[in-house]
This record gives C-alpha cells, structure tokens and sequence, in this order.
C-alpha cells in the first residue's frame, strides 16, 4: 500500500515550496489496526448502522438483505434490525414499522441472520452487534432466540457474571457476534395499562395492538436519504471510521474516559483554559479525479475538499 509524506524540496524548511509525494510514504500505521484493543468495549466509538435493512429511504424503500452485506464489506460493526410479526403472525419478517404497508420485507432467518453470519467478519475481525429492534409476541421471541442460536452457533457471545463489573474488550470478542435488544416498549406500556385496569384509550385497543405495538407514523414526511449513503454527515462519519485500519472500532480520547476525583465527566460547554497553541499547515492537492468519476460525490460538480480541526 502507498502513501504519502511531504518532501522539503526548496530546502527552507518552513514548508514553502514543498510537494507531496506518492513514493515517499512515511509508514503504514494509519492504514492498520494501531490503537489498544484491549479496553472494555464502551471505550470505544463503533461504526453502527441505522435500519440497515432498507436500500433507500425510510418511507417507499424495499427491505432486503444486500445493504447489510454492503454495511458489514464497509467495516460497519453495528446493524439494527426491526422485527415484525408476519402477515400470518406465525413468522418474523424485517421491516421499516412506520410505513409496513409500503415495503416489501425480508425474512429474518433466510436473509439477514445467514447474511450476516457469512460476511460480518470480511472486512474486520471484530465484534458485530446485532441491534434487535423487537415488535414481537413473548412466542416469537422465542422462535427469534431460537434461530438466532442455530445460526451463529459458538459464533453467539453469552455474557458471564464478569460481564456486570466490566465490559469485555473488542480484542477478546474477535470473530464473535453479540445480540442487543429489549421488548418494545409499546408492549410494555399496553401490557402496563391492563395489569392496571386502565380505561383510557390505549387500555381500549385491540389485543393485537397491545401485543405487537403500534407505531405512529410522522405527521410531517421526511425523506432519510443520509442513511443510504448521502449527506455530508455521513461522509464524516465513513471518514472518521477510516482511522485505526477501517476495522469498525475508534478508541475514544482519553478526556472523554477520565473521571474526575469527584466523579466529574468531561463537559463540552464548560469553559477551560488554553494550554497550548498549535498552528496547523493544511496541504490540498489535486488528483481526485484519478480515483474518483467527476459525479461520484454530486451529480453537478467536483468536491469542495474542507478540513475541520
């Protein structure tokens, strides 16, 4: 792999007149894993994934199982799934609740369990967390923990007694899946207003809204391209997870991990004293357009490269 380093080519020394060259790379540690893996997870920031079923926007979009494989080639470590009762209510299907009608879903066991399981460590060897958003009856659940188990097999991390002082590091988890989820709370609050005796509305709705819960749709459309690959701020953060050799997991800075002698955290709007000053020499280039068609980031022009420190 190449990269670059800056060559002093006017010999002043003060950076003037200087180029980048594509031969003189200075070291590859940017491009492999170099940060400690060794801490508990929630030291972390983890490359994660929001309905990484859907192929376009949250409210005509299929749901399929090939933005998934795309997420997990990307290095994406978290994938949130949200789960359905069937047409028949016998079955699981995976689907964007707010707007059921319109999508066609995909079958959580057939697609997106296998799926995952064959490419969640192609791009990284480290933990994916399966983000089970849960929509079910108590029977379903248990058909979901039965498949689950079938498909990933040892692959599944069962948390021990340890787990509850401490997190397990992403190094001790390699090549192991982890399942995140809890009952929906839509089913909670019903299950809540019956145990009680409620007469309000919700206590009147049917038994199948209590059971499965309802989700009730935006007043106000919104149209959530940023998920599928738009928008700067996922551009941000594609980049961001670029660091520590694309594997999916970032190390978090240490102010944000120190706590103070009286249990302070750090706060981001508190006014702190200047320690240092540093002054920072950015160097843009040309040569995008050898790597990039002309319309890859936008239809119309050529990036605007920017930096932000």
């Amino acid at each position: 792999m190449t990269g670059w380093s800056v060559k002093d080519y006017d010999g002043d020394g003060d950076g003037d007149g200087d180029e980048l060259g594509e031969d003189d790379y200075c070291g590859d540690e940017t491009f492999n894993v170099h940060h400690d893996m060794s801490a508990p997870v929630s030291h972390y920031f983890i490359y994660t994934g929001h309905n990484s079923y859907l192929t376009g926007n949250q409210l005509s979009s299929d749901c399929s199982d090939v933005p998934i494989i795309k997420a997990l080639l990307r290095g994406v470590r978290v994938i949130e799934l949200d789960m359905w009762p069937n047409s028949t209510k016998d079955d699981i299907d995976i689907l964007h609740g707010r707007c059921r009608t319109l999508k066609t879903p995909v079958a959580l066991i057939n697609k997106c369990l296998r799926s995952i399981k064959e490419h969640a460590f192609s791009a990284s060897p480290y933990p994916v967390v399966i983000t089970l958003e849960d929509h079910l009856t108590s029977d379903l659940q248990a058909k979901v923990a039965e498949m689950v188990t079938e498909t990933f097999g040892n692959m599944l991390f069962t948390p021990g007694p340890e787990c509850l002082k401490e997190f397990p590091s992403p190094e001790s988890l390699k090549k192991r899946i982890l399942i995140s989820t809890k009952p929906p709370k839509e089913y909670l609050e019903a299950k809540s207003i019956k145990e009680k005796g409620s007469v309000s509305q919700k206590g009147n709705d049917s038994a199948e809204e209590e059971a499965w819960g309802k989700e009730v749709p935006d007043l106000k459309p919104k149209f959530e391209a940023d998920d599928k690959g738009y928008g700067r701020s996922l551009w941000l953060m594609q980049g961001m997870f670029r660091a520590n050799g694309g594997c999916g997991y970032v190390k978090k800075p240490e102010f944000l991990l120190k706590v103070g002698p009286h249990n302070e955290v750090f706060d981001p709007r508190a006014s702190l004293l200047v320690k240092q000053i540093l002054k920072l020499r950015v160097y843009m280039g040309e040569g995008w357009h050898m790597n990039f068609h002309h319309t890859h980031f936008d239809v119309y022009s050529p990036p605007d490269f920017y930096t932000r420190v």
